[in-house]
């Protein structure tokens, strides 16, 4: 999966950690006490695609319709997320 992300400035750089964040808690299989009762709250965040994650993904300079899609699909993992990070995407 290849996520095109635009010129990022310092404010889309901030928004685009939240995203991943939640994209990590949503998941992670595992972990403390915290990061498994976060987990449905981030899965269903994603999957929903609403009107508060649009606007973090605007924020972050990112397509929200791809993300959720493709979250939704199977497509978007935490080793997706790790790839991503190696590559510097």
């Amino acid at each position: 999966m290849n996520m095109q992300v635009r010129q990022a400035d310092p404010e889309n750089l901030l928004w685009q950690r939240v995203l991943e964040q939640a994209f990590v808690d949503a998941t992670h299989p595992g972990g403390s006490k915290e990061v498994r009762r976060e987990q449905p709250t981030a899965d269903a965040w994603i999957r929903r695609c609403g009107k508060e994650f649009r606007f973090v993904c605007t924020l972050a300079g990112m397509d929200a319709d791809f993300l959720s899609d493709n979250y939704r699909a199977g497509r978007f993992s935490r080793d997706h997320l790790k790839a991503a990070e190696r590559d510097g995407r």
